[in-house]
C-alpha cells in the first residue's frame, strides 16, 4: 500500500513524466535496502540520457573454474584487471590493502616475505614451516601453501580476483576466509611485444622493470618473459653509527611458454624465480620518542652483525587444456616449488646484543589437479581431483647473549628443529543449471582427506619460560625427538541461486562452508607442552548480493550482506605475565557486515571507483587463557576499510594523454594479531591515506612519464606489533610501521 501511495503521489508530479522513472521506483521500493542503488542508477539517467559514452569494461574471471563475466558470478567478489592494477599503483600485495573491501593485508614481523593475508576476520599471523593459511594464495591456479615467499610484485599481471568467504568447494582446503588468485599475462601467438620502465624516488628507492613476448612458432607457440629488480635504503633510522636500517632488495624473473600443438590443445610452462633481502626492523612506541622509526638493537648471534630476511623462491608449473568434443573440456595443472628462507632478528629492542633469535628453513611442495569441465547448455558442471604433498625443515634458535654480558654466565644454546611432512586428496564436483533464462541454481561438494606429521626436538635453557631471570643454576631441558601424527577428513559444500531481475542486475543469495587445516604446534611451559595439536578451522557462511551494471554499462555497482560463523579458531599467545609462556586459545566467533563496491564514468574523462567494506565480530566459547574474552573483537579485523579512487583524463592538442589519478584510503584500527596482549599502544592503528600520481604518454603511444606520491599527508601508523617474550618494560611492544611520504619518478617504453 505504501508503495502504491508513493506511486500516486508521484504520478501526479510533472516529474513523473517518464514511465522509465517510475517503473525504476517501484522496483527500487520492492528491493528494499538494494533498491537505492537501482534508484539512483535511474534518477542519473533521467539527468543524463545524453551523457557520457565510456563504458565500463568487461573483466572475465574464473572464479568458478571457468570463464565469466565477473556480474555473473554469484559470489561477492572483487576482480581487478590491469587497468585498474596499474592506475592505482597496485605493485605488491600490501598495495591491495583499503583498495578491497574486509581485505587485511599486513606485513609479519618476519620481515615483508611473508605476507599475513585476512578476509572477512579469517587468517592468521603465524609465519612458519607448520601454518596453513585460511586465505589460500593462487597464481596461475597453483596454491601456495607457505606464507614465505608470498611478497612478490604484481607486474605484468593480466588481472587479481579476490574471493571472499569460503570457498570449500573449488579451492578446497585453507579457504575458509577465501582465495586471493593471480593471473599474470599470458604469452601471445601472434604478436611481439615489449614493455619496460625504470624508477627512482626517495629513501633510496631504485627499480627496474622489463616484460615482453614474441611467437616462437606463429600461430602455434609464443614465450613471454618479465623481471622486476628494485630496493631502498629504508625508512627507519638506525642511530648507531654506520649502520643501516629498514633496507630492502628483490628480485623477481618469470617465463612462460605457450604452446597449441592442435587446434584442440593447449600447453602451458611456466616459471618463477624471486630472491628477497631486507633487514626489516622493529620500532618501538615507547623507545626514543617521539624517534618512533628509531632502532637501537643489535643484531644476531654474533655481535656486529646485520639483521636480515632472505628468501629465494622458486617454482615451474605445467597447464595442460584439452578440449575434447564440443562439450568436454579436460584439463592437468601441476605445480612444484622450493623455498629458502634465513632470518635473524632482535628480541629487546636495547643497545646491548642480548636477546637474538632466528630460524633457518627450507621447503618444498607438489600439486597436481585434474579437471573435466562440460558444457550442456543448461548445465555447467565441473568435477575434479586434487593432491598436495609438501615437507618443510626449520632450525629455531634463541640467543641468549645478554646473560653473558650482564652476570657473566656462558651463553646458552637454546634451539628447536622441526621437520613437518603433509600430504591432502580431495575430489569434488561443482556444477551450475539454469532453471529459466533469469534463475540459476549452482552446487558444489568436496570431500578431503589429509595426513599431516611433525619431528621435533631441542634444547632449551636459561629462559624465562623454565628458570628465573639471570640464574645460571638453572638446568638445561633437553627436548628428547618428538614424533607426532595425524590425520582427519572433511567435506565441504556451497549452494547458490541467482536470478536476473534485468539483464544488467542480479541478485543472489548463497551457502557455502570451509575449512583451515588442524595444526600440529610447538610450544609451552614444559616438555609434556611442546606439541599441541588444534583442531580444523571452520566457517559456515551466508551471503546475500546484487550485482548491477547502469546506463549501458557507465555505472556499476556490487554490493553484498554477509553473516558468517567461525569455529575452532585457534590462536597462539604470550601470557599474562608478558611473556613467560606460551599458550593456545580457540574460540568461536560471529561474523556479519557489508561489502560495497562501485565504479562510474562521470563524464567521458572522469572515471570514479570506490568500495566500503564493515565488519563486526563478537567472540563466543573462548577456551585457554588471556587472550580472548567472549564477546569481544577479534585481531586483525578493523570495524570498516574502504576507498575513494578518482582518474581524470585528457588528450592534448598534439596527441599527448594526461591521467591524473587521487586516491583516498582509510581504515578504522583493529586489535593486535596473535602474540599480543591487547592494550591501547599496541593495536594496529587505523590509518587515512592520500595517494596521487600524474602520467604522461607522449604521442606515438610508445613513451611515457609518471610522477607519484604516496601517503602525502605522511600518516603514521603500526602495520604489525610484537612483545617481546622476555622484555616487559619500556621496550616493548615491537611495532612495523606503514612506510612515510614517499615520491617516485618513473619513465617508460612500450613497443
Amino acid at each position: 500500500m505504501v508503495a502504491i501511495a508513493w506511486l500516486n503521489i508521484l504520478g501526479e508530479s510533472p516529474y513523473m513524466k517518464s514511465q522509465t522513472l517510475r517503473r525504476s521506483i517501484a522496483r527500487a521500493i520492492a528491493l528494499g535496502p538494494l533498491g537505492c542503488l537501482y534508484l539512483s542508477g535511474a534518477a542519473f539517467e533521467q539527468a543524463h540520457a545524453q551523457g557520457a559514452s565510456s563504458r565500463i569494461d568487461e573483466v572475465v574471471v574464473t572464479a568458478q573454474r571457468r570463464e565469466q563475466s565477473v556480474q555473473d558470478v554469484p559470489i561477492s567478489m572483487s576482480a581487478l584487471p590491469e587497468t585498474v592494477i596499474e592506475d592505482r599503483q597496485i605493485t605488491d600485495l600490501l598495495n591491495l590493502r583499503g583498495i578491497v573491501p574486509n581485505l587485511s593485508i599486513q606485513p609479519s614481523f618476519a620481515g615483508g616475505v611473508s605476507p599475513q593475508v585476512y578476509i572477512r576476520g579469517v587468517g592468521t599471523d603465524a609465519a612458519n614451516y607448520r601454518e596453513d593459511l585460511p586465505v589460500g594464495i593462487y597464481v596461475n591456479d597453483v596454491y601456495i601453501a607457505r606464507p614465505y615467499g608470498n611478497w612478490f610484485s604484481l607486474y605484468d599481471v593480466e588481472r587479481i580476483e579476490v574471493l571472499r568467504g569460503p570457498q570449500g568447494t573449488l579451492y578446497g582446503r585453507n579457504t575458509s576466509g577465501g582465495a586471493l588468485k593471480i593471473q599474470t599475462t599470458r604469452p601471445s601467438l601472434t604478436e611481439s611485444s615489449f614493455k619496460g620502465d625504470v624508477a627512482i624516488g626517495d629513501y633510496g628507492f631504485r627499480e627496474i622493470r622489463m616484460a615482453g613476448g614474441a611467437p616462437i612458432m606463429p600461430g602455434q607457440a609464443g614465450i613471454r618473459l618479465s623481471a622486476v629488480a628494485s630496493g631502498f635504503s629504508g625508512y627507519g633510522t638506525d642511530i648507531r653509527p654506520d649502520r643501516d636500517n629498514d633496507k630492502n632488495a628483490s628480485l623477481l624473473a618469470r617465463a612462460q611458454i605457450l604452446w597449441e600443438p592442435t587446434d584442440d590443445l593447449e600447453l602451458t610452462l611456466g616459471g618463477h624465480f624471486s630472491r628477497y633481502r631486507s633487514n626489516v626492523a622493529g620500532y618501538s612506541f615507547a623507545q626514543n620518542p617521539p624517534c618512533v622509526r628509531c632502532y637501537t638493537g643489535n643484531t644476531g648471534p654474533n655481535k656486529g652483525e646485520d639483521l636480515m630476511f632472505d628468501a629465494d623462491e622458486e617454482s615451474l608449473d605445467l597447464r595442460a587444456v584439452w578440449s575434447a568434443s564440443d562439450t568436454m573440456t579436460l584439463s592437468s595443472i601441476t605445480g612444484w616449488r622450493k623455498l629458502q628462507r634465513v632470518d635473524n632478528r632482535e628480541l629487546d629492542g636495547s643497545e646491548l646484543s642480548g636477546l637474538g633469535a632466528g630460524e633457518i628453513g627450507h621447503h618444498w611442495q607438489l600439486t597436481q589437479e585434474l579437471l573435466a569441465s562440460f558444457d550442456f547448455g543448461a548445465l555447467n558442471l565441473t568435477a575434479g581431483g586434487y593432491f598436495f604433498k609438501e615437507s618443510g625443515f626449520s632450525r629455531s634458535y634463541f640467543d641468549f647473549e645478554l646473560l653473558r654480558v650482564v652476570v657473566g654466565v656462558p651463553r646458552p644454546s637454546n634451539w628447536w628443529i622441526s621437520t613437518n611432512e603433509n600430504e591432502s586428496i580431495a575430489a569434488f564436483m561443482d556444477g551450475s543449471y539454469a532453471v529459466t533464462d533469469r534463475l540459476t541454481l549452482t552446487a558444489g561438494l568436496r570431500y578431503t582427506d589429509e595426513s599431516r606429521g611433525l619431528d621435533y626436538e631441542g634444547n632449551y635453557a636459561f629462559s624465562r619460560f623454565e628458570c628465573p631471570v639471570f640464574d645460571p643454576s638453572c638446568a638445561t631441558l633437553a627436548i628428547a625427538p618428538t614424533q607426532t601424527k595425524r590425520k582427519f577428513s572433511k567435506t565441504t559444500w556451497r549452494a547458490a541461486l541467482d536470478f536476473s531481475l534485468t539483464d544488467d542486475v542480479m541478485v543472489f543469495a548463497s551457502a557455502a562452508t570451509g575449512f583451515a587445516a588442524g595444526r600440529i604446534e610447538t610450544g609451552g611451559t614444559g616438555a609434556a607442552a611442546f606439541t599441541v595439536l588444534t583442531p580444523p578451522e571452520s566457517v559456515r557462511s551466508l551471503e546475500f548480493g546484487v550485482k548491477a551494471d547502469w546506463l549501458d554499462s557507465r555505472i556499476r555497482s556490487n554490493l553484498t550482506y554477509f553473516n558468517s560463523k567461525l569455529t575452532d579458531r585457534t590462536t597462539f599467545a604470550f601470557d599474562a605475565a608478558g611473556g613467560t609462556g606460551f599458550s593456545f586459545n580457540g574460540f568461536d566467533a560471529d561474523l556479519k557486515g557489508i561489502e560495497l563496491e562501485l565504479n562510474a564514468f562521470v563524464t567521458q574523462n572522469l572515471e570514479l571507483r570506490g568500495s566500503l567494506g564493515t565488519l563486526s565480530t563478537s567472540a563466543t566459547n573462548p577456551v585457554g587463557a588471556g587472550a580472548i574474552v567472549s564477546g569481544s573483537d577479534i585481531r586483525i579485523a578493523p570495524k570498516w576499510v574502504g576507498s575513494l579512487n578518482a582518474i581524470y583524463r585528457y588528450t592534448l592538442p598534439g596527441g599527448t594523454d594526461l591521467a591524473f589519478s587521487l586516491d583516498y584510503q582509510a581504515s578504522a584500527s583493529s586489535e593486535p594479531g596473535d602474540g599480543l596482549q591487547e592494550t591501547p599502544e599496541n593495536k594496529n592503528l587505523g590509518f587515512n591515506l592520500l595517494h596521487a600520481a600524474l602520467r604522461v604518454d607522449l604521442p606515438g603511444d610508445r613513451w611515457w612519464i609518471e610522477f607519484s606520491g604516496r601517503n602525502l599527508t605522511d600518516a603514521l601508523y603500526s602495520t604489525t606489533n610484537v612483545r617481546s617474550p622476555f622484555i616487559t618494560g619500556p621496550n616493548g611492544p615491537l611495532n612495523l610501521y606503514a612506510p612515510p611520504r614517499t615520491y617516485m619518478f618513473r619513465v617508460g617504453m612500450s613497443l
